[in-house]
């Protein structure tokens, strides 16, 4: 029984590593940023169970030197989440003081850095030490385990509570009726997976150090749930394309037409976008890349853009451009020609004439001397 689980650990361990893998090559195809955190965490998740693998039948003993990798691990679960939810919840990016979330992680590993630093042997005869130990009903639990373990359970609880602020936050956003299959309740079900694993950890850690003796049961329980977590955002992500639908301002659209007020909340999202960041002047604009930045489905943007502008996306933004390409011929006479049409997002020459005649009946020089 414990070579079988170890095979299925190894196999586990496989297939999460090429997830992860293909959740970063998405992230790069796609500049979905949030999903080097969920490659993040299903590189740990694959790592943890590896390791757990390796515990049967003593063959971590073969492999000395990846022993104790696992044991921070539960103390990135928390931070992952919490940045994930965070850049949902807003365009959030990773500070320099947003590692402090990171400070128990690095702490727990100088707190074991003389272990990982031993020699193979020494390791080899620890560990086979400490597997014969946990064999035993009773024995003698250091008062140092209470405290780690009390702290993990701290860490993790913590999180719940952080992570939970930021749902609620994101619900009050948005009403339950506006929320996408795979967006919110995503978040929800990875969430309440991040909580039912926290209970484990507890009656675990419980049960291990009152020595009790029957802790398999929830270490299972745990271990299936990580396994099944690897499979589930594998499902979401890559068979039903769940990152193609950011959880920030998720609208379901169902059969009917989106609500005058939604559609006048988009509208000047996208403007402020557009005009007061000077987007619009972009040449490499598209409407991916506003999605992106603003959190709504391309089909959305590109519905109300057609609706409020009564015209289509490439039309609207050539509007803006000629606008500013005659608010400077206006107001700098001495503007080259050649330096407006960069200036303004054109690729060409050619495009620039042809819309700017197309809004004005001029061609840029006849408007700049009229």
């Amino acid at each position: 029984m414990a070579d079988f689980f170890s095979v299925l650990y190894l196999v586990i361990f496989c297939q999460g590593i090429f997830l992860g893998i293909l959740l970063i090559w998405l992230a790069k195809k796609n500049g979905k940023h949030q999903l080097y955190l969920i490659s993040l965490l299903v590189f740990c998740i694959s790592l943890q169970l590896l390791i757990y693998g390796l515990s049967y039948n003593k063959l971590i003993l073969g492999t000395p030197h990846l022993a104790g990798l696992e044991g921070p691990i539960p103390l990135l679960y928390g931070p992952i989440l919490y940045f994930y939810f965070k850049y949902s919840e807003q365009k959030f990016k990773i500070k320099l003081k947003s590692l402090v979330h990171l400070l128990p992680f690095i702490l727990y590993i100088i707190y074991r850095l003389e272990f990982y630093f031993l020699p193979g042997e020494e390791k080899f005869f620890l560990l086979e030490k400490s597997l014969d130990i946990s064999k035993a009903v009773t024995r003698s639990i250091p008062i140092s385990s209470f405290i780690i373990r009390g702290l993990f359970i701290t860490h993790l609880t913590f999180y719940i509570f952080k992570c939970k602020s930021i749902l609620d936050s994101i619900r009050k956003v948005k009403s339950s009726d506006h929320q996408n299959e795979f967006g919110f309740p995503f978040q929800i079900k990875i969430f309440r997976g991040f909580v039912l694993y926290t209970i484990f950890f507890i009656v675990y850690s419980v049960i291990l150090l009152s020595g009790l003796g029957f802790y398999n049961l929830p270490c299972y329980l745990t271990k299936c749930l990580m396994a099944f977590s690897l499979y589930y955002i594998g499902y979401i992500f890559i068979i039903h394309d769940g990152f193609n639908e950011p959880l920030r301002h998720v609208i379901k659209y169902k059969n009917s037409p989106l609500s005058q007020d939604v559609k006048d909340d988009i509208w000047k999202e996208v403007n402020s976008y557009l005009i007061d960041r000077d987007m619009y002047r972009s040449s490499n604009l598209r409407l991916s890349e506003i999605s992106q930045d603003l959190g709504y489905p391309v089909h959305y943007i590109s519905q109300i853009i057609n609706e409020k502008s009564e015209d289509n996306f490439s039309a609207y933004v050539n509007y803006l451009r000629i606008e500013y390409a005659k608010n400077i011929l206006s107001t700098k006479k001495d503007v080259k020609i050649s330096d407006l049409i960069i200036d303004s997002g054109f690729n060409s020459k050619s495009s620039f004439y042809t819309e700017f005649k197309k809004y004005t009946g001029l061609t840029p020089l006849e408007f700049k001397n009229a």
